[in-house]
């Protein structure tokens, strides 16, 4: 009996407020917030009010009326007529407006104000639990722009999302800054599925259309605005590398990605200023390996190598050579290179302290058990440096430059036009 009273009494309430808008609406004597009791019914414009008890009523609803519950906090809602507001666990929002060509519309604006320090603060909050398998998509958050045939960005841009930091404008006291976090949880109890139907990464990025072909042809991965190409900047100074921060376990490592020049494959122009790179670090390309631990086979720094397959043809007296090095200076300008020790091959350091090795050779060769034809295809004698001998008798043809010490001393070898 007292339970019927107090329905009435509800029931009762509800009608005056609405007879007359602006009086407060209190939820007693349940415990439900407000947004569990009514919804908004836009096909009847009006307020169906159902309590925990499934008893329900319906109340005609003005054009524009603030609806008050207080219960500890104040709450007001602004239903202007053509929105809709849905008072339930879902919340649906239409804004339609027309403004003047130039002006700055939002559709909805939520300006959030820090009241306190050291709280953490999350201006906007949309959190999907589910207890089911979900269907081809979920998105807490979805930020979609469609433009009409009428439609485009014209000379200005359009984003999906925006993030965006105002820093303070004085020192900054502290802190990590990003425009963008992106973070996944894997609990102690998850068990990921190792297929390549199930992928897990921080970021998706997938292209769509029946267009997409045009994108491929004229879109980027990323655009990049704003950075200065400078010495130990984000940006280094010919464009060559961006740098990023990896910090694995929470130690940070300051890390560069290269960028080509050329499109699949790897080409960058770096400018040397000066020339003095030294000898091992500051080149154009440096790599290292430290070596650790006991050997148990072969270890080399980098390879390159070139795959022929059975269907390949290679054309006729070309070249087929897995690495190419040299200088040029077949431009209009000529470099001074007086006294300078021009080496258009490499440079090969053999610094071992120990004398136990087995070998120690500049060279090694691997041909299968194939003879090869020269150790050294020249396109004519003075590129290996020949010297026709006209001073000796005998079936030699004459000598060529082995090498050059320091002191700039000269050893040769004698080259003979027979095996007798």
């Amino acid at each position: 009996m007292k339970r019927s009273y107090l329905i009435l009494g509800l029931v009762m309430a509800l009608l005056l407020t609405f007879a007359i808008p602006g009086m407060a609406i209190k939820i007693l004597p349940y415990p439900n917030p407000l947004e569990d009791i009514m919804h908004w019914d836009t096909k009847s414009a009006t307020l169906v009010i159902q309590n925990p008890e499934n008893e329900n009523m319906s109340v005609s609803w003005p054009a524009t009326v603030d609806l008050w519950n207080y219960n500890g906090n104040t709450w007001t809602f602004d239903l202007p007529s053509g929105n809709k507001f849905a008072f339930s666990k879902r919340v649906d929002v239409n804004v339609s407006t027309t403004e003047g060509a130039g002006s700055t519309v939002r559709g909805i604006s939520l300006t959030d104000t820090v009241g306190a320090a050291l709280a953490i603060h999350e201006g906007i909050r949309s959190h999907v639990t589910s207890a089911f398998m979900t269907g081809s998509w979920t998105n807490a958050l979805a930020g979609v722009i469609t433009y009409s045939a009428t439609g485009s960005a014209g000379g200005g841009m359009a984003a999906a999302i925006c993030a965006e930091i105002n820093m303070q404008p004085a020192a900054s006291s502290g802190g990590s800054y990003f425009t963008y976090q992106s973070y996944f949880n894997v609990p102690t109890s998850a068990t990921l599925i190792d297929t390549t139907t199930n992928n897990y990464a921080f970021e998706l990025y997938e292209l769509a259309g029946g267009a997409k072909a045009q994108f491929d042809d004229y879109g980027d991965f990323w655009t990049i605005t704003g950075l200065t190409p400078l010495a130990d900047h984000v940006l280094s100074a010919q464009y060559i590398t961006l740098r990023t921060t990896i910090a694995p376990a929470g130690t940070y490592y300051d890390k560069f990605l290269v960028m080509s020049d050329t499109q699949n494959m790897i080409k960058f122009t770096q400018e040397i200023l000066n020339g003095a790179n030294g000898d091992t670090v500051g080149n154009a390309i440096d790599i290292q390996m430290n070596y650790h631990g006991i050997g148990t086979g072969h270890v080399g720094l980098a390879s390159f190598m070139i795959y022929l397959q059975n269907t390949d043809t290679v054309a006729p007296n070309n070249n087929v050579c897995p690495l190419q090095v040299g200088i040029d200076e077949s431009g209009a300008d000529v470099a001074v290179v007086t006294n300078a020790h021009i080496i258009f091959g490499m440079r090969m350091h053999g610094l071992i302290a120990g004398a136990d090795y087995n070998r120690f050779v500049p060279f090694s060769l691997n041909t299968s058990n194939r003879s090869i034809t020269a150790l050294f295809d020249i396109a004519s004698g003075p590129a290996i440096g020949f010297v026709i001998d006209t001073d000796e008798a005998g079936a030699n043809w004459g000598y060529v430059p082995l090498f050059v010490d320091p002191a700039g001393t000269i050893g040769y070898v004698r080259i003979y036009g027979g095996m007798d």
